[in-house]
């Protein structure tokens, strides 16, 4: 599962994505909140615009795959962090509740 880190993120994701075959993103950011990570189970996750200290608390291994950003870019999307994270403390499901206002 793709996991954004804020409403861009997530927006562009889910604009580009079908076109490179990408499911559809999760988000806990503004009111992609509401629609929840459905069935997802999280057992993998590529995460874009989350940082490793806000990866820690969720998952027992996150694994820098990359960064991407322009200079033309906002300040916030300029130097982007893309992670890959396996080991879930708990389902997504599970920690989908407290995961609202974080955003």
């Amino acid at each position: 599962m793709i996991i954004a880190g804020n409403y861009g993120e997530a927006g562009a994701i889910d604009y580009y994505g079908p076109h490179y075959g990408l499911p559809s993103v999760v988000s806990a950011t503004g009111t992609y909140w509401f629609f929840g990570p459905g069935p997802k189970p999280g057992d993998v996750a590529v995460t874009v615009g989350v940082d490793s200290a806000s990866l820690g608390p969720f998952f027992a291994e996150s694994r820098l795959a990359g960064r991407v950003g322009d200079s033309w870019s906002v300040g916030e999307e300029r130097d982007v962090p893309i992670y890959i994270s396996r080991r879930p403390f708990k389902t997504l499901q599970q920690i989908w509740p407290s995961l609202a206002g974080r955003n």
